[in-house]
């Protein structure tokens, strides 16, 4: 199964120019990122010892494999081959053990491509999915972690369809380019997820980082 928009959201383009983008949190479609990278790292370290496997979906420039413990074994997956050979320009020379796939994330999950992890990462990169396909990845992802293991990712999300409503209403003026994000991609319902991560036999913890951003950490 492959996600309806991916292409669509290659970030080629936009390659040499993310993470200056990312460290500018006066954007509320950026506040709160480093603090969310962070706290993924946190949540891997607290899952497990030194052969930690790691599925980074949606790895971007590297960020997010920056911030797990050193000791993991990392994959990242990423539809930008420019954003891939940045992530690899800025891990080169380091003691990290990381290799990356260019491909589609949920294509990658559901097509039996990833074999088994210890803990499967996401930053600000599943919004880029329908809720149908969120369900497909999430399910998929249980099935590769097995009895155990993590699933957390930290991205754009509403608390529920209130508070939707609500944002679009207090950032409308301000903000007209976040707003038309809003109808342009796919942003989570945390209660949705959070229901269907519990469905799949995961307990969830959750935390918030700004008015869009959220972490999300499921664990068996």
């Amino acid at each position: 199964m492959k996600s309806q928009y991916g292409e669509l959201y290659n970030h080629d383009a936009a390659a040499h120019l993310y993470d200056q983008d990312v460290r500018d949190e006066s954007n509320p479609i950026r506040t709160g990122y480093a603090a969310a990278l962070r706290w993924v790292g946190e949540q891997v370290y607290r899952s497990g010892g030194d052969s930690t496997r790691v599925l980074d979906l949606g790895c971007g420039t590297g960020n997010t494999i920056l911030a797990l413990p050193r000791d993991c074994t990392v994959t990242g997956v990423d539809l930008s081959q420019r954003m891939i050979d940045r992530a690899t320009a800025k891990l080169s020379g380091g003691d990290r053990a990381v290799s990356f796939v260019r491909g589609d994330i949920l294509a990658y999950v559901t097509q039996g491509e990833a074999g088994r992890f210890d803990a499967v990462v996401s930053t600000y990169t599943i919004h880029h999915l329908t809720e149908n396909e969120k369900q497909a990845l999430f399910a998929s992802i249980a099935e590769l972690l097995g009895s155990r293991g993590l699933f957390v990712a930290a991205d754009l999300m509403f608390e529920n369809a209130e508070a939707e409503r609500s944002l679009r209403s207090e950032l409308a003026a301000d903000y007209p380019a976040v707003v038309r994000d809003f109808d342009e991609e796919f942003f989570w319902y945390l209660d949705t997820a959070t229901d269907r991560l519990t469905a799949s036999g995961f307990h969830v913890d959750v935390r918030r980082f700004s008015k869009l951003s959220w972490g999300l950490a499921a664990r068996r």
